[in-house]
């Protein structure tokens, strides 16, 4: 589980890494037949380089 303060890396780009400075929710904007999606999971990282970003939850992996 990936938690504020943990050192993660872009699964696309394992070159850029970072630390997170939070985890927020995002309300679905749409609804499927049964009902609503969950809440999406992103998270605010700030990279090596200076550069803050926001990242879905799936496209990082903790940094060993």
């Amino acid at each position: 589980m990936i938690k504020k303060g943990h050192r993660v890396c872009l699964n696309y780009d394992m070159k850029r890494q970072g630390e997170v400075i939070k985890v927020v929710f995002e309300k679905p904007k749409h609804w499927l037949s049964g009902g609503a999606a969950v809440d999406r999971q992103l998270c605010i990282v700030k990279m090596d380089d200076g550069e803050e970003l926001t990242i879905p939850l799936n496209d990082l992996r903790p940094e060993w």
